[in-house]
């Protein structure tokens, strides 16, 4: 059986579209696989915000900087979970 050019070129261009919408769901399968992680990581940052912050309002400016970098912490956290929430969303593709 015999292939003409165009089919060649054709079954090579699906097999590379298929190539790169595998590594695709391989990227996002792997970032949704923390999701549960950074769930966790949030909802534990936002508890010791709360904490960190009634220990400032009692206690002075010592825990300040624990304030912050909880702060930091949850924001980062809610961002990558965001980041992943977008990529879990069929694509949508142009035809």
């Amino acid at each position: 059986m015999s292939y003409t050019q165009e089919e060649l070129i054709l079954a090579e261009s699906n097999a590379e579209s298929d190539r790169h919408d595998h590594r695709r769901e391989i990227e996002i399968a792997r970032k949704i696989k923390h999701a549960t992680w950074l769930r966790r990581l949030s909802i534990g940052g936002l508890i010791y915000l709360a904490i960190c912050i009634i220990l400032l309002l009692n206690n002075g400016k010592e825990w300040l900087h624990i304030a912050v970098m909880a702060t930091i912490l949850t924001l980062a956290t809610f961002s990558q979970t965001s980041e992943i929430n977008r990529l879990k969303k069929p694509q949508k593709s142009a035809v």
